[in-house]
């Protein structure tokens, strides 16, 4: 069940998902956007960071 169903919602317009449901068991993961590559992942503070 993904945070959209949890929420009992069916608003398409925006996607909600939790980072264990994004991360897995990873601690970074790579996202592809306009051509560029941008890495987004999980400090030892549990805090999210973004780079390109």
């Amino acid at each position: 069940m993904n945070a959209q169903e949890r929420r009992g919602t069916t608003d398409m317009a925006k996607l909600e998902i939790t980072s264990a449901e994004l991360f897995g068991e990873q601690q970074e993961i790579i996202i592809l956007h306009a051509g560029g590559e941008y890495r987004l992942r999980i400090t030892s503070n549990n805090k999210l960071i973004m780079t390109k």
